[in-house]
């Protein structure tokens, strides 16, 4: 006969932690063993018990997670973990909620607008009804309707700024983009170069004023020279490296060309177009 004893609520079977020999309340929890001991008197009470720190799921609350996934409501703390363990969900179910977390994760750590958020998750649902993530990760799909969201709305975040927070390779989130712009028929603006130096700026250290001549930099450039087939990236490194040398800061090409991402004859090419355009400009202007 166990001497353990139960209080019985509803759905939920809760253990009362008393001792009943001595009816002390200081149980202690062992957690290589699982078992509970009392401290006073050194009864082992229950056995291999599960950890008491996970609470207790109802039935009828196992049931009501996909009826709340459905209506796109935040899945209870508690439900996480059944969620994970149940397999009576479908896949689409499951791989919805597992995108909608990503995507959370990824916004708070990259700062991204919820509209961003929410463009990103109306894409993972058209890729996932058209069956367009079989045989692909859930977090490559997740990435790359994040990584045009952030394009259609002018909000530009570069691949590497997202594979930064996601575990994919960036030939699998190059390939999931033109999976999904081809078969979705998504649309996307040219990047627009000036709203990327601030970031790229920030992580090369360069100084305040030195940023405000790289923007009227790309803006001439924007003006003058044909931007069709050429990287932003490249036009920006140009711009910020042109920019330090009016500025007197000195940074070489090598190390512009790395922050960037991109090739040492790049930047030297769009560098040698901007020279020709730049001239007008002087630090007396800023």
């Amino acid at each position: 006969m166990s001497k353990q004893k139960v209080n019985f609520s509803g759905n939920y079977i809760r253990n009362s932690f008393s001792c009943p020999e001595c009816f002390s309340k200081c149980i202690v929890w062992d957690k290589t063993t699982g078992d509970r001991i009392c401290a006073n008197c050194g009864l082992v009470i229950t056995e291999h018990n599960f950890d008491p720190s996970h609470p207790s799921i109802s039935i009828d609350e196992l049931q009501n997670l996909q009826a709340l996934s459905r209506k796109g409501k935040t899945v209870p703390q508690k439900l996480k973990r059944a969620f994970k363990l149940d397999k009576r969900l479908d896949w689409k179910t499951k791989s919805q909620l597992i995108c909608k977390y990503e995507l959370k994760r990824i916004g708070s750590i990259l700062s991204i607008p919820e509209n961003v958020l929410k463009t990103a998750h109306r894409f993972y649902i058209k890729a996932r009804d058209s069956n367009l993530i079989l045989g692909r990760s859930i977090k490559s799909i997740t990435a790359a309707c994040l990584f045009l969201s952030c394009r259609m709305q002018n909000k530009p975040r570069t691949r590497e700024d997202i594979l930064k927070v996601i575990q994919s390779s960036e030939e699998e989130l190059n390939a999931c983009c033109r999976k999904l712009v081809k078969n979705l028929h998504i649309k996307l603006n040219p990047v627009d170069p000036l709203a990327l130096i601030s970031g790229y700026a920030q992580k090369l250290h360069i100084s305040h004023k030195t940023r405000k001549i790289a923007y009227e930099l790309v803006r001439i450039y924007e003006k003058n020279i044909d931007m069709s087939g050429k990287t932003p990236k490249g036009i920006i490194a140009a711009a910020l490296y042109l920019a330090c040398m009016k500025n007197n800061e000195h940074i070489s090409q090598r190390n512009v060309a790395r922050a960037l991402n991109i090739s040492d004859v790049t930047l030297r090419s769009r560098y040698k177009e901007l020279k020709r355009y730049q001239k007008g400009i002087t630090i007396n202007n800023f």
